[in-house]
């Protein structure tokens, strides 16, 4: 039959659902309350959506959570989902590469974690996941899956790096992201422009205070990479808030996230590689980001590769001898490339720009 997960399962699932749900919803209602004027039927029948949606969610909760059962047993972790439609995953103990445990904000409401059961093969997240369980059950589950314990009290001997406040701040600052988050900035300010055109007179409210021309462009750009920038820093400050990295005998326990606190659990013997990520800004700086290339890890997130999100250049090998002596290494001693390799890394960049720019001038210039 299988084990039940904790009840706060129900209110887990029903959050993901309304997460899921929300976006459009709330779409919906800022156009009706900003797209001309405030209409307070259309916010009426918003707040009977988010009501109805929020129903709909807790009973899809408590359908999903009645429908979910594991087990481990005979060295197999096994889950079991579903009722019309039922889907089984089992794992043997032998494959489990790594037990994490996250924390979100409804888990830390209720007391409880959720764990993500990997394998080597796996690709982003747990093959296995169990969205709600107490305390006493992740130990027992890690206990049974690792011989360890997933919660370990604090052991003054390990050695443990943490990110300052400071550290923080300087790698919100220079974060990486900005080219990624560029178009995104874009396309919120487009949208913006969008609520607040006046529908009658056809003319715009925010977007008519700016120059025409070139200078007005020239602000457009600016607004959009300070847009960008924000948003970067606070991803970063999101993703990395609290992090912490220990050793403990063979294993790596890394602790981070500021809304959803996730502690992951990496073997040693799964990484293969360790890699020190420069960008621009922190080239200048002489900042580096540490990301390791795990077994199995392949396809997740840059944040869940990273072993430690800001050092100094020359604290990077102390870094690694003191955490991590399997792969520590000097960073200096490297070639540069010979100078007819220019080409290569400079031809097809430029001619994709070429390219995209004479197919952008093309439709420009098209009378359609």
């Amino acid at each position: 039959m299988g084990e039940r997960l904790h009840p706060a399962a129900i209110a887990v699932y029903a959050a993901d659902a309304l997460r899921q749900g929300a976006f459009p919803l709330l779409v919906l209602l800022g156009l009706s309350l900003f797209g001309g004027g405030f209409d307070a039927e259309a916010a009426l029948r918003g707040a009977m959506f988010a009501a109805i949606g929020t129903a709909v969610a807790a009973l899809a909760g408590g359908f999903r959570w009645a429908t979910t059962s594991y087990s481990l047993a005979g060295q197999t972790v096994r889950l079991r989902t579903g009722a019309l439609s039922v889907k089984e995953v089992e794992i043997p103990f032998a494959r489990v590469q790594a037990v994490d445990v996250q924390q979100g904000p409804t888990q830390r409401l209720f007391g409880v974690y959720r764990v993500d059961v990997q394998t080597g093969g796996g690709g982003e997240g747990g093959e296995i996941v169990l969205g709600a369980l107490d305390r006493a059950e992740v130990e027992r589950i890690r206990g049974l899956i690792g011989g360890v314990r997933a919660l370990p009290e604090t052991d003054s001997a390990a050695p443990e790096r943490r990110l300052t406040g400071r550290r923080l701040a300087l790698a919100a600052a220079t974060s990486g992201q900005l080219g990624v988050l560029v178009p995104v900035a874009a396309a919120v300010a487009q949208m913006s422009q969008q609520v607040f055109d006046d529908p009658i007179e056809g003319e715009r409210t925010i977007a008519g205070a700016l120059p025409d021309g070139a200078l007005g462009w020239i602000l457009l750009a600016a607004g959009v990479l300070v847009l960008a920038w924000l948003l970067a820093a606070l991803g970063t400050v999101v993703g990395f808030g609290g992090f912490a990295v220990r050793r403990e005998r063979d294993e790596l326990r890394i602790r981070r996230g500021l809304l959803q606190r996730r502690q992951a659990t990496l073997r040693v013997n799964r990484v293969r590689a360790v890699r020190v990520v420069e960008s621009l800004p922190r080239q200048a700086l002489g900042l580096a980001a540490l990301r390791v290339e795990v077994l199995g890890h392949a396809k997740e997130q840059a944040a869940a590769q990273t072993l430690f999100p800001l050092l100094r250049r020359d604290e990077v090998e102390p870094f690694l001898r003191e955490l991590l002596p399997e792969m520590a290494d000097a960073l200096d001693g490297l070639a540069a490339p010979p100078p007819r390799a220019l080409r290569r890394y400079a031809l097809p960049p430029l001619a994709a720009t070429a390219l995209l720019a004479a197919a952008a001038a093309l439709a420009a210039s098209s009378p359609w």
